[in-house]
């Protein structure tokens, strides 16, 4: 039987432990862009809500000048599909 510290050596038990740390960061960067975009926009609605999904697991140099400048308008059609 494993111990602890064998355990946690494992090629498992690293890839789970990755896969909790990445839907952490999504979670993160989920909330943070819905706040920016409800700061802006007053009201997330469903194509705004899009947006926050789509951007979860891109890296924010990709969105985020976009975020803080682009009209609700353009965010959907670049990032809301």
């Amino acid at each position: 039987m494993l111990g602890l510290s064998e355990l946690k050596n494992t090629r498992v038990y690293q890839e789970v432990v990755e896969e909790g740390r990445q839907e952490g960061r999504q979670e993160i960067q989920k909330e943070l862009v819905a706040a920016v975009l409800s700061n802006r926009f007053n009201d997330l609605d469903q194509g705004l809500l899009k947006v926050v999904e789509s951007l979860a697991d891109k890296p924010p140099s990709e969105f985020i000048p976009s975020l803080l400048t682009d009209s609700r308008d353009v965010l959907i059609e670049k990032f809301g599909r």
